[in-house]
């Protein structure tokens, strides 16, 4: 999921709340509903904190809904009850809605041992 900033200050052209986000193919983020008069580049976005936040897109069931979470080698599925164990998965971005979701998370993280593996 690509990064969503949140405008915090009036601008000539979006007022404080815009989102801006990545416009596919491009690297800038733009709002939805001014694309081309307002853009910034994220280490502009970066290098103004006053200026800008980033929105928390992490999903988080609700009590008694379903999440899978990726295990060292496979998925598991467990039911929300927002206990400490739940909170630590979902701190460590380790909470999935769907188990299509997790499989992908576990590819790309097989990915990266991969990868690692070979550098070292």
């Amino acid at each position: 999921m690509d990064k969503v900033y949140i405008l915090l200050k009036d601008t000539p052209w979006n007022k404080a709340g815009t989102e801006y986000q990545l416009r596919t193919g491009s690297y800038v983020y733009m709002p939805k509903e001014s694309p081309y008069l307002d853009s910034y580049s994220e280490l502009q976005i970066l290098e103004r904190p006053e200026w800008f936040k980033e929105k928390d897109t992490k999903w988080k069931p609700e009590t008694g809904d379903q999440y899978w979470w990726v295990d060292k080698h496979c998925i598991s599925q467990y039911t929300w009850s927002d206990d400490s164990t739940d909170n630590k998965l979902l701190n460590s971005n380790n909470v999935w809605p769907t188990e299509n979701a997790a499989n992908n998370a576990l590819d790309e993280r097989n990915k990266l041992f991969k990868r690692l593996r070979k550098e070292v």
